[in-house]
């Protein structure tokens, strides 16, 4: 056995292994602003078509879907459809229709994938448009169809979320433009917060809100936002 110092006498000389210098990373400038959600294989808005199931079952409920077919958004558990009421009295089941709710009214049509459970959302919606809040966006009606459900709305402008509102400014929101959206944004979560606002006295909380979830109608001071 050769000890160290035997090694060194032999001329013995251990190979020395050369390091790797790293490189210092480039500093850049800040990224754009860009979405948080995450997109599906397809791309983003309109990167999906809806096939013939998907049609016979919205016209099995009184709804056809418009904009050649092509979702207007969609995310990891849901994809959002444009669509027009049909038959107003096959929507509503021969009930009363809501005030504004009749035939070719646009709507959106939110449907869960792999089976996503929406039953909470959907109870949110039905307690929370009891009151109705102009921050809160309006529901018409949700239905199941295994294994999706199908959540139907108030068709907002596309284009009109506050996320592409902040991107799309130059140079920025003013302060009073920034004020009055964030005043009538609080209210919709003050209102969705209230224990008297929901049947059985209950709470809610909206656990997702960000740009993409406030719509804006018109342009800031004009008409106020709604929380989706």
């Amino acid at each position: 056995r050769r000890t160290r110092r035997t090694r060194r006498k032999s001329g013995y000389k251990r190979k020395r292994t050369s390091k790797r210098r790293r490189t210092p990373r480039r500093r850049t400038s800040a990224a754009p602003l860009q979405r948080t959600d995450r997109k599906q294989k397809g791309g983003g808005a309109g990167g999906l078509t809806a096939d013939d199931k998907l049609q016979e079952i919205f016209a099995s409920k009184g709804l056809e879907i418009v904009e050649g077919a092509k979702s207007i958004g969609y995310g990891n558990t849901s994809v959002v459809w444009k669509a027009v009421v049909s038959s107003i009295a096959e929507f509503t089941g021969g009930e009363e229709p809501e005030k504004g709710l009749e035939d070719g009214a646009p709507v959106a049509v939110k449907v869960s994938l792999r089976g996503h459970n929406f039953s909470d959302e959907v109870r949110a919606l039905q307690a929370l448009a009891r009151g109705e809040h102009p921050n809160i966006i309006r529901f018409h009606g949700s239905f199941d169809i295994s294994p999706s459900t199908y959540i139907v709305t108030d068709l907002l402008k596309p284009g009109a979320e506050l996320f592409e509102l902040v991107r799309t400014s130059r140079p920025t929101l003013g302060e009073n433009e920034a004020r009055f959206l964030m005043r009538q944004i609080l209210t919709g979560v003050a209102y969705i917060h209230k224990s008297d606002a929901a049947a059985e006295k209950e709470a809610w909380a909206h656990r997702d809100l960000k740009l993409e979830n406030v719509v804006v109608h018109c342009p800031a001071g004009t008409s106020p936002p709604a929380l989706c």
